[in-house]
């Protein structure tokens, strides 16, 4: 059975594994359970989420997590939203370095069109430059993915690596890889 990609809409190459979603409605949230085996992994990219890098001492510095982005990439595209029926991201790392599971892994993401069905999607909280909590959290958890699907680093890559005209993360993930300055 083929998997579809909840991004792009197209499905996933024959033989690909197969995905049950069931939902239920939960105040306001739309909660996903996944009975499915775990799919192909070969690449891990990494994402901002281009929202306000609050100060350290603004109340709203760690205001910004996965609830609020499944908000408003669930919300209806006349609303504002994305209209999709997930958060796009497996993971996102919050301003403090707390590390949130988004979408299960074994679900197709919704964080680069046309290549989905074989990455995970992380994204920090922010734009251009990580907290340095940020980056102690990103490193453990690309370390941890890389090792879980028996990766290269070179497989971790920027959203604009693989997207024309995307800044995000607003820099070079192969630079900061190679340069050793943030993983």
């Amino acid at each position: 059975m083929a998997v579809i990609d909840h991004h792009s809409n197209r499905t996933t190459p024959q033989g690909a594994a197969m995905i049950r979603i069931r939902t239920k409605q939960v105040p306001q949230v739309q909660q996903v359970i996944v009975e499915a085996p775990m799919r192909h992994i070969n690449f891990i990219v990494i994402h901002c989420t281009a929202t306000p890098d609050y100060h350290p001492s603004d109340p709203a510095f760690d205001s910004f997590g996965v609830t609020q982005i499944r908000q408003w990439h669930t919300r209806p595209v006349a609303d504002g939203g994305r209209g999709w029926n997930d958060i796009g991201y497996h993971w996102v790392v919050r301003r403090t370095g707390k590390v949130e599971m988004g979408r299960p892994e074994a679900v197709i993401g919704a964080h680069v069109q046309g290549q989905n069905a074989a990455s995970i999607g992380i994204a920090y909280v922010g734009t251009c430059e990580p907290t340095e909590a940020q980056v102690k959290a990103l490193k453990g958890l690309i370390e941890k993915k890389v090792d879980e699907y028996n990766l290269q680093l070179s497989a971790v890559v920027g959203h604009n690596e693989l997207t024309r005209g995307k800044t995000c993360p607003g820099f070079s993930v192969k630079q900061k890889l190679l340069l050793g300055l943030y993983f």
